[in-house]
């Protein structure tokens, strides 16, 4: 007789009962696809967090929320806490623990997207390059991105107006803002903003030059101990307050905690209701075909070979999941960073494959081996004698 192929005895196995075990297959894929998407998300969002934050040691902002302050002002994300003093913020300058104080001011919106006036350092914090024109040097001129000049249909030499407020809708600036300059794509912030001048700014919102306000000053520091000293100083004896980004960023973390508990969670439920369906189904199948199995062990097949074709059917099943739930959550990175990136500033990190994968791969495998183990004991411990009697 000729001998048989374990594999193709498993996958056979596997194929007749396609229809019955393709729902349980689908939530292993599931599964296995959320805990890898989930930990791509993971590690992009950490690593956008930090580039867009680049060297900013502290924030001068408005009083007000402090995480609010980071988010409006570093992230551009929220509404600022209101507009404080140029003079003021000039004054505590001074201070020796500075090495660098890059001052911003919202200016209004394009279709949505943000101007921001910025002195000349802003670029440098994001280290811009122009790929066609120039920064903005002179009042009422833009740079922007390449990612955010494709969305909004700008080119250098392009003009627009402004609209007040953070919404499209709102009452648009009669004055002409001109686009001068394209920047390579930096991945970070700098990609979702209209990027001009502070004079601008004053000059769209006719500031008097003796009450100059701006949004918030971005401040560089020049050792760890102005960390200390500089926030006690700023908040007990300015108007505005001093914000440490890296507390703020902590507390982003602690707020996304429970959410990211649950959504870990709730995928290796889907994982694990998956496999033990699995389990279930072939454990339920070996019972009802004692009868097939005892005609296979006549022919020549052994318990550890009929034990093998078990294990067969669960390795394949779980393996060939954990393959198209990568294939699944890959493209789908692929096919909507692009569109995420541009609408929540988000740059997904793709990998074709990293060691989450890899140790989710893993688990597909001990877990197809553990659901096999009640169908394998039923073969070892069931005689032929047993069954024929039993037929």
């Amino acid at each position: 007789m000729r001998q048989m192929n374990t594999f193709k005895l498993g996958f056979l196995q596997v194929w007749t009962r396609r229809s019955r075990l393709f729902i349980q297959w689908a939530m292993v894929c599931i599964g296995l696809a959320l805990v890898s998407g989930f930990f791509t998300f993971e590690k992009s969002t950490d690593a956008q967090l930090v580039n867009d934050l680049s060297s900013i040691d502290q924030i001068w902002c408005a009083k007000g929320s402090p995480l609010q302050g980071l988010l409006a002002n570093v992230y551009h994300i929220d509404n600022p806490t209101g507009n404080i003093s140029l003079s003021e913020v000039n004054e505590y300058a001074q201070n020796p623990m500075i090495e660098r104080v890059t001052r911003i001011s919202y200016g209004d919106v394009y279709k949505g997207r943000r101007i921001l006036g910025a002195d000349a350092s802003w670029s440098d914090l994001y280290s811009l390059n122009p790929t066609e024109g120039k920064l903005p040097e002179n009042e009422m001129e833009v740079a922007l991105s390449k990612a955010l000049s494709a969305e909004l249909g700008l080119k250098v030499g392009s003009t627009f107006h402004g609209q007040h407020g953070n919404a499209e809708s709102g009452h648009e600036h009669e004055e002409d803002y001109v686009v001068v300059g394209i920047y390579e794509n930096t991945g970070t912030v700098a990609d979702r903003i209209l990027l001009t001048s502070l004079s601008s700014v004053w000059h769209v919102h006719h500031s008097d030059e003796e009450s100059k306000e701006i949004t918030a000053a971005l401040i560089e520091t020049t050792s760890p101990m102005a960390l200390f000293q500089l926030p006690r100083l700023i908040n007990s004896k300015s108007t505005f307050q001093a914000v440490l980004p890296s507390i703020e960023v902590n507390r982003i973390h602690a707020l996304l905690g429970n959410t990211q508990s649950a959504f870990i969670a709730l995928s290796a439920l889907f994982l694990l209701l998956g496999g033990l369906s699995i389990g279930i189904t072939i454990h339920e199948t070996v019972r009802a075909q004692q009868f097939d199995h005892t005609l296979l062990r006549v022919f020549g097949l052994s318990p550890f070979r009929l034990a093998l074709t078990i294990w067969t059917q669960t390795l394949l099943l779980l393996g060939s999941a954990w393959v198209v739930g990568m294939l699944f959550i890959k493209l789908t990175i692929y096919a909507l960073s692009p569109t995420i990136a541009v609408d929540y500033g988000l740059e997904l990190q793709f990998e074709v494959m990293n060691s989450t994968d890899f140790k989710l791969l893993a688990v597909a495998i001990i877990l197809g081996l553990i659901i096999a183990i009640p169908p394998v004991i039923r073969i070892f411990k069931t005689t032929i004698h047993k069954n024929l009697k039993n037929a």
